[in-house]
């Protein structure tokens, strides 16, 4: 009888109370690093008003919060609203130089950034969407300006990237992630592949961008776009002239027309 006993499933009450007992799992998110994925990430507690105070939390922590709207005028500044997981909107309020000699943070995982300009021909700030927003991000061609990895998304308006330099993307590399930019222009930046930018199997959108002067030592003197797509809109132009290319889909690999180290006629 008492093996018979043992054998016997334990009453709902014990079974209740035994999960009570157990400890409480912490959720933890899937973080993506250079393309690919690794889970999981180290577990996070969410605050009594739930929000979360590591940033390393990734995905989740971008989720468990509203977006905020960063508005800068400094590298610092620029570099801090980047690292912050909070931060789904950053307004340029003046010209900066990139002064460190590095890139700025990427963007990544499941974060969608959206970059404004907010300079106007005087230097007074612009109404959000009107006006001449074109503020400047120097890189001093030390280093490169803008990395998105997949499935991150970039949203660009009215900045002007220079002096980028970089081996992928002078000024904006792309790996499998996407970008959509308008009124953005592009001058002076150089790479290895893709002066101005380098789209690797992402998702790239232009719209009145403008390219000048931009270098490539092997190809794709303004742009270089290896896979996934591509489409450019509006009055776009390559050094004053109209993008040669409307759409380009598949493996290509496109320099412009111009060959390696060549800027568009």
């Amino acid at each position: 009888m008492p093996r018979l006993a043992a054998r016997l499933p334990l009453p709902p009450i014990l079974l209740l109370l035994l999960l009570l007992l157990l400890p409480v799992a912490r959720v933890s998110a899937y973080v993506q690093q250079g393309g690919a994925y690794r889970f999981p990430t180290a577990p996070f507690d969410a605050n009594a008003d739930g929000s979360i105070d590591r940033a390393e939390a990734g995905n989740a922590a971008h989720f468990a919060s509203p977006g905020r709207r960063a508005e800068v005028t400094t590298e610092t500044e620029l570099r801090d609203a980047m690292k912050n997981p909070y931060v789904n909107e950053i307004w340029i309020a003046a010209d900066i130089a990139l002064a460190s000699g590095e890139a700025l943070p990427p963007i990544r995982e499941l974060r969608t950034l959206h970059v404004f300009g907010k300079c106007s021909p005087t230097g007074e700030d612009a109404t959000f969407h009107g006006g001449d927003g074109e503020c400047a991000l120097d890189a001093a061609g030390a280093s490169g300006i803008f990395d998105v990895y997949g499935p991150a998304r970039l949203v660009m308006r009215g900045v002007k990237l220079v002096n980028g330099n970089a081996k992928h993307g002078g000024a904006l590399a792309v790996w499998f992630g996407s970008a959509e930019l308008s009124r953005v222009r592009f001058e002076n930046n150089a790479a290895e592949r893709g002066g101005g930018i380098s789209n690797w199997h992402g998702e790239v959108e232009l719209r009145d961008v403008t390219m000048k002067d931009n270098i490539a030592s092997v190809d794709g003197s303004h742009v270089y776009h290896w896979g996934g797509h591509m489409k450019v809109y509006g009055d776009s132009t390559i050094n004053g002239k109209p993008f040669s290319c409307v759409r380009a889909t598949g493996a290509v690999a496109w320099n412009d027309d111009a060959g390696p180290g060549h800027v568009f006629p």
